[in-house]
Order: structure tokens, then C-alpha cells, then sequence
């Protein structure tokens, strides 16, 4: 079987269901920053990309800089891939058969 060159991003819900971990992690990292966060905040910040989350939460009062928040969530973020995040059967096929 031809192997393909595909690029697949993947959107919450698409490959992985993982919204409510990263949920969790959201408020994780505002924790450890130093700031009560509350489901406005993850509102405002989901779908923002790692830097944009990272100044909201410095901007909103966090103990580190946005460069530090930015380095812990990449490092949280991978762990959190790693170890919890469910992948859909289907999608597990249709990435195996690339």
C-alpha cells in the first residue's frame, strides 16, 4: 500500500476527545500561577493558541511571566497528551493506514 504525505491538525472533537482535560489543565496552570480562574476565563481562552493563553493569564494577574506560564503549559500540555488524551478508534485506523 502507497504511503501518503498528509498533515493532519487536529481540532478538538476530530481525532481526540480531550476539551474537558484540557479544561482541567487550563485551570491547573492558573492555579499554580497564583490566579483563581473561573469558566468565563476558559471562554475566553480556549481556542487561543499557547502564547495568546499565556498573556491573558499574565495580564490577568499571574505570578510569572507569560514566557514562564507559556514554558510550564507546553511542558504540562505534553504530559497531558502523553497519558490522557483518548484518541478515536477510527481516527487511530485512518492514521495507522497513512
Amino acid at each position: 500500500m502507497k504511503k501518503k504525505n498528509w498533515l493532519f491538525i487536529d481540532l478538538d472533537g476530530t481525532l481526540a476527545d480531550d476539551i474537558d482535560g484540557l479544561k482541567e489543565l487550563f485551570f491547573q496552570i492558573g492555579g499554580a500561577s497564583g490566579l483563581t480562574l473561573n469558566e468565563d476565563d476558559f471562554g475566553n481562552c480556549n481556542g487561543l493558541s499557547i502564547p495568546e493563553i499565556s498573556k491573558y493569564l499574565h495580564k490577568k494577574g499571574a505570578n510569572e511571566s507569560a514566557i514562564s506560564i507559556e514554558k510550564l503549559y507546553h511542558l504540562k500540555l505534553r504530559e497531558f497528551y502523553n497519558l490522557r488524551v483518548n484518541i478515536f478508534p477510527d481516527a487511530k485506523e485512518e492514521l495507522t493506514s497513512l
